[in-house]
């Protein structure tokens, strides 16, 4: 991922499902719009938790909430005040 870029996922329901980018550099930042995580909005990256610290840093809501990966490939946001680990 090169530069600045977003993912809107609307009003609606979705789940997004991408390739695993854990090995690729990234050089930019990604911001999911209208993300609700574990509910009506999914996203997947890869089948496990590949993505490394410095790539899961780089993905925000666009109030600079963070991300984590779940064992399941999973992204979901950081729910405001809660203490994580980055693997």
């Amino acid at each position: 991922m090169d530069g600045a870029s977003e993912i809107d996922f609307g009003q609606g329901s979705c789940t997004l499902v991408c390739a695993d980018s854990a090995a690729e550099a990234w050089q930019g930042t990604l911001v999911l719009r209208n993300f609700k995580s574990g509910g009506a909005n999914r996203l997947f990256v890869g089948s496990a938790a590949t993505l490394t610290p410095d790539q899961l840093a780089r993905i925000t809501s666009p109030a600079g909430q963070p991300v984590k990966q779940l064992d399941s490939g999973e992204v979901i946001l950081v729910p405001p005040g809660t203490v994580f680990s980055l693997r």
